[in-house]
């Protein structure tokens, strides 16, 4: 269940805490850093069929089981705070079953020979929160009907982003609002990749450093080696690594 990584965590037992849904949703904060974390691949041509939740969706459905745990367990709706213990986790489970997923809200397509180890980003884009993004068709998808890429195996790779704040804090960046800081957020994972993974089907911020908010960003691929384990960020984070 990577998907659900944040819920899982508080599940788990640990020192993992949770906010409540009032700080997350109302109080100041500033994000310190970003989690990417790539946890589905599939060939391109299933792109269009792949399930996408939009953030409103995902956002009800987990503070719903997060307020129904809480309840299961006696702590006050909205309020989940440390992460629980063994025997309340399993009374979770066994009330209301796995948590519900975040949304996928990066996306990444690549191309690659013989070999894993060849494998070479070729796209990176944002999910639309509201209509599926590969049904209504995708420029980059045929662009790689071309004879060049006849041969080649094709992934598209999803991520759910976390955002970590000041607080240490971690909760997907759908739970942010107002809803301009949370695109201003994804809008700084895309073009922060674009701009330094420079993949040639992407044709905006590749020459010029579109990034809102300059965030340093660490990114997890649990399906595949490619950029596994890569932090990304400014011009000045970057240099010094």
């Amino acid at each position: 269940m990577i998907r659900s990584h944040f819920i899982s965590a508080w599940l788990s037992g640990g020192k993992f805490y949770m906010k409540s849904q009032l700080y997350v949703e109302c109080e100041d904060y500033d994000i310190k850093s970003l989690w990417l974390n790539f946890d589905s691949c599939a060939g391109l041509h299933e792109a269009a069929d792949f399930p996408l939740i939009p953030f409103d969706d995902s956002r009800k459905e987990c503070w719903e089981y997060i307020n129904k745990a809480c309840e299961i367990v006696g702590r006050p709706p909205g309020r989940p705070g440390w992460a629980l213990n063994t025997e309340d986790a399993q009374k979770v489970y066994s009330a209301i079953g796995e948590p519900p997923f975040a949304s996928y809200s990066i996306y990444m397509i690549t191309v690659s020979g013989s070999g894993r180890e060849e494998e070479t980003p070729v796209y990176v884009g944002q999910t639309n929160s509201i209509n599926h993004r590969f049904r209504g068709g995708h420029a980059a998808i045929s662009k790689l009907h071309a004879p060049k890429y006849d041969g080649k195996e094709k992934r598209i790779y999803f991520g759910c982003v976390s955002a970590v704040n000041d607080d240490d804090n971690t909760f997907p960046v759908e739970w942010i609002n107002p809803p301009e800081s949370r695109d201003k957020l994804l809008s700084s994972v895309e073009y922060q990749l674009i701009y330094d993974l420079q993949p040639e089907l992407n044709t905006t911020g590749k020459d010029k450093y579109l990034v809102p908010i300059p965030t340093p960003i660490v990114v997890q691929n649990m399906v595949g080696k490619i950029l596994d384990a890569q932090s990304f960020g400014p011009p000045e984070i970057s240099d010094e690594e």
